[in-house]
C-alpha cells in the first residue's frame, strides 16, 4: 500500500524539519533534510539529536508514534482529530503543548504529487513543546490554533 505525502503548503508554511520519521520512499518533494522509511523503524529507535521532527502516522500505530513524538518533544504531528480517541484523551490533551484543526480536509499526495480525494476525516497538527507550538501559531495554515498549555504553564 502507497504511504500518501502530506499536503505540500504544510513544509511551505512550517520551517524546515530536520527528520521525517515516517517519509514515503518515494515523494514528489521533501518533507525534511533527512528522511526515515519504514524500512528504517524510527519507532523503534532513539531519536535523541534528530533535530526538529515532522510525524505523520495517520492512523496506523498513531498512539505508539503520538507518544514517542511526546516523550521527545521537538516535534510536530500531523494525524485525524479523533479527539474522542484514547490517544487524544491520554496523550494530546494532557501532553501536547497546542494543536491546529486544520480547516476543511486536507488532500494528500500520492508519491508522483497528484492529489487524493480529500482526507476522509478532519487533521490536526500537534505540537509537544513550546518552539513548535510557536511555530504552528504563526504558520498562517488555516484552521483554529488552541494552545493547551499556556506560556505561564510551560515555565
Amino acid at each position: 500500500m502507497e504511504k500518501l505525502i502530506a499536503p505540500k503548503y504544510i513544509f511551505e508554511k512550517l520551517p524546515q524539519f530536520d527528520v521525517d520519521v515516517l517519509a514515503p520512499s518515494k515523494r514528489p518533494w521533501n518533507t525534511a533534510k533527512k528522511h526515515l522509511t519504514a524500512i528504517d523503524d524510527a519507532l523503534n529507535i532513539n531519536w535523541d539529536g534528530y533535530g526538529r521532527i515532522f510525524c505523520n502516522p495517520m492512523g496506523r500505530d498513531s498512539q505508539e508514534w503520538l507518544s514517542k513524538c511526546s516523550a521527545y518533544g521537538d516535534c510536530i504531528a500531523l494525524t485525524y482529530a479523533k479527539t474522542e480517541s484514547k490517544q487524544f484523551q491520554q496523550i494530546v490533551f494532557t501532553h501536547a503543548k497546542a494543536v491546529l484543526f486544520i480547516s476543511g480536509r486536507p488532500k494528500f499526495c500520492h508519491s508522483d504529487g497528484t492529489s487524493t480525494a480529500p482526507s476522509p476525516l478532519p487533521c490536526v497538527l500537534i505540537a509537544f513543546n513550546q518552539n513548535t507550538a510557536l511555530d504552528l501559531e504563526k504558520s498562517g495554515i488555516g484552521g483554529k490554533f488552541i494552545w493547551l498549555k499556556r506560556y505561564s504553564e510551560l515555565v
